[in-house]
């Protein structure tokens, strides 16, 4: 099943063989192929799974159309017709779904936004002067500034 083969070696080792096992037959893998065909029962358990407001964010409209086609909800009236935004809503409203929005705690995000509007002013002053050293130190600082947000939001 495997082959005794002697390599060169360099150095110390030259001259001196080695064994290397080398299998005959090299197996090759081929992934499977991605089967996306919705049989009628797969359709069925489609419709009642529980879903986020994330997880039908990365639908398609197809497959939002389709959640929405088991659903006698008012606000699912004339899914068909509807594009990916307003179904999203919709869908969210038939299935109880709450869209919280995040929110920035420990830190004051209006006077950090009012000294990124001010900072963004003096990157334009910087961008007209060729100015580079003031230009990277306002850019610094507007994304210290975009950071601190980010962090504090939960």
């Amino acid at each position: 099943m495997y082959g005794d083969h002697t390599r060169p070696q360099r150095g110390l080792l030259a001259g001196v063989p080695t064994l290397v096992t080398v299998p005959e037959k090299v197996l090759s893998y081929r992934p499977p192929a991605k089967q996306f065909q919705f049989s009628h029962e797969v359709k069925e358990d489609f419709i009642l799974m529980d879903y986020t407001y994330e997880q039908l964010k990365h639908k398609t409209v197809a497959e939002l159309r389709e959640i929405a086609k088991g659903n006698e909800h008012e606000a699912l009236q004339g899914y068909t017709q509807l594009n990916k935004e307003h179904l999203l809503v919709a869908l969210s409203k038939a299935l109880g779904i709450k869209h919280e929005h995040h929110e920035v705690v420990g830190v004051d995000k209006a006077s950090i936004k009012a000294r990124i509007r001010e900072m963004k002013q003096k990157r334009d002053e910087a961008i007209a002067a060729h100015d580079h050293v003031q230009l990277k130190v306002a850019r610094r600082t507007i994304h210290r500034l975009k950071r601190q947000i980010h962090k504090a939001t939960v």
